[in-house]
């Protein structure tokens, strides 16, 4: 019997200790997988395989005090792409748009890490659409880009509406389901979790800096309402009327508050939040007609 109880005993230990394991990789994975990011090694890889030629560049941002990295076929041409991506994410969301043959050959196709993600201060979150914005104009700047196009998803729809009341080197913007109206930001209960202290070190860092701008954006997006009048360039929005993250009556706020001169807005029908990768071929389309 003592030789079965002690057996049973360390069963039950190995148990333990199997259970507790498995905890700690569940803890950990996401922390390493769900980073959003790629690094400069992953990025040259990536972009030597589809033998497409590709500069990576870190700029100081005096609006964030920090370096800003940037991803992009070059700095030469006379016009310029620059895409701003969503929350979570990282430049990395659009490298497929720099190997496309129809954009690089008219244009400087350009992508960067926004100020909290991918390497540019990760984890240390701006929340300030006006901030986020300074960015952009310094990019152009910092390059000396003209006749830019700015295209901006989600989150970085919000930027690239903005942007273009700070630099006049910018031509035409377009939105892909930007976060528009601060009536109609959605929350969702595990976001919590991003906030609370007890549980933010659970959270990997991208998620957690996500949760800083969401919790943020309805009170930015309220400085900013009488703002969008002011936008004197042509102004094209993408929105999906079955998006679940950005609702579609974001679309109507952005008609109503756009000078009608510059916005024009298009509805997807059946299309959902992720147009960028859904239909690449009709963003390319509007890219292009914008640039022309």
């Amino acid at each position: 019997m003592k030789a079965k109880g002690a057996s049973n005993k360390a069963f039950y230990k190995r148990k333990r200790y199997i259970f507790l394991f498995l905890l700690l990789i569940a803890l950990v994975l996401p922390h390493i997988f769900m980073t959003f990011r790629s690094s400069d090694r992953e990025t040259r890889a990536y972009f030597k395989e589809l033998h497409t030629d590709i500069k990576i560049d870190y700029f100081k941002s005096k609006a964030t005090d920090r370096d800003i990295r940037v991803v992009a076929t070059g700095f030469d041409k006379d016009q310029s792409v620059i895409f701003i991506h969503g929350s979570p994410g990282s430049g990395n969301a659009f490298y497929r748009y720099l190997n496309n043959d129809s954009l690089h050959q008219k244009a400087n196709i350009i992508t960067y890490d926004r100020p909290g993600y991918g390497y540019s201060g990760f984890g240390d979150a701006v929340t300030e659409i006006t901030t986020q914005s300074e960015v952009v104009a310094e990019l152009i700047a910092q390059y000396n880009l003209t006749n830019v196009v700015l295209v901006g998803h989600s989150y970085g729809g919000t930027i690239a509406a903005y942007a273009p009341l700070l630099s006049k080197n910018i031509k035409a913007t377009l939105l892909i389901a930007p976060a528009l109206d601060p009536d109609l930001e959605k929350y969702y209960w595990a976001g919590n979790f991003t906030q609370w202290q007890i549980t933010r070190w659970l959270i990997p860092t991208s998620w957690n800096v996500s949760g800083d701008e969401k919790y943020s954006h309805a009170e930015a997006l309220i400085k900013h309402v009488n703002d969008w009048q002011l936008v004197s360039v042509p102004v094209l929005m993408l929105q999906g009327d079955q998006d679940m993250l950005v609702p579609f009556e974001n679309l109507e706020f952005a008609e109503s508050h756009f000078n009608p001169e510059y916005f024009t807005g298009k509805t997807l029908k059946g299309e959902n939040h992720f147009t960028p990768w859904t239909k690449e071929k009709l963003v390319i389309e509007n890219i292009l007609t914008l640039m022309n």
